[in-house]
């Protein structure tokens, strides 16, 4: 029977990064350290501005920043939890005679190792995306006092915001199916009268623009593609043309 010092990970599995060049270790070790947070574009445009009103957009933003300071606390507490628990296991490999149960020890150790290299990721994960909602909000307010409407409960706002995004949605549902859906209809009827009317003539407004602006588009992007043939990359052409942007 192999001695416990012989059950090495190569010899549990042999083919293990054998396949590997120089390169390919740098890519999966760079990849499993970098931090790939939200980008700053995608914080901005798809989460703040995603709502129609300045003021749920900036509501949002504070939302966002107080999950990620919970997540970032959460963190912390739990590579604190890992570095006890390694500081424990250590001690019990001291302690230990079962060079079997000394064995596991030593994995256990190496699994909340991996771990902590996780927490460090994702705690300069938090940061990036902490500091990019915090410059969404100072754009716009420039001092303390400036953020407290944004703090406060805004009956009126919520009025003007919902009946916003229900305009957006169902200017949406009119562009892409010639119609408002059911569900977005059922929404509608759970406003007062007043705020259906007010929501279903700014629908039409923003359908209305939208699709003069499509229809502009697609002219030049008719003309544009007419002399393509089957040779043609549409893939590239969907990256040269974000490129020209």
């Amino acid at each position: 029977m192999e001695s416990p010092e012989n059950t090495n990970q190569e010899e549990l599995n042999p083919t293990l990064f054998q396949d590997f060049d120089e390169f390919d270790h740098y890519l999966i070790d760079r990849a499993n350290t970098h931090p790939f947070p939200q980008t700053r574009y995608q914080c901005n445009h798809f989460v703040t501005d995603s709502h129609p009103t300045e003021y749920r957009a900036i509501r949002q933003t504070l939302l966002e920043l107080a999950t990620r300071k919970h997540s970032n606390k959460k963190i912390q507490v739990n590579m604190k939890k890992a570095y006890i628990e390694i500081a424990r296991k250590q001690k019990q490999i001291e302690e230990t005679t079962d060079p079997f149960d000394a064995q596991m020890l030593e994995v256990e150790i190496e699994d909340l190792e991996l771990d902590i290299e996780q927490y460090e990721k994702k705690i300069l994960q938090c940061n990036l995306e902490l500091r990019y909602y915090l410059d969404s909000i100072k754009e716009k307010c420039s001092t303390p006092e400036d953020t407290d409407k944004y703090f406060a409960d805004d009956e009126e706002e919520e009025r003007k915001y919902w009946i916003a995004r229900m305009a957006k949605q169902s200017a949406t549902d009119m562009i892409g199916y010639g119609t408002i859906s059911a569900g977005q209809i059922d929404s509608l009827l759970m406003m007062p009268k007043e705020d259906q009317e007010a929501s279903l003539n700014l629908s039409m407004r923003y359908a209305g623009a939208i699709n003069k602006g499509i229809n502009e588009m697609r002219l030049q992007a008719e003309a544009d593609v007419k002399y393509f043939d089957n040779t043609t990359n549409v893939t590239k052409m969907l990256q040269d043309g974000a490129d020209k942007v």
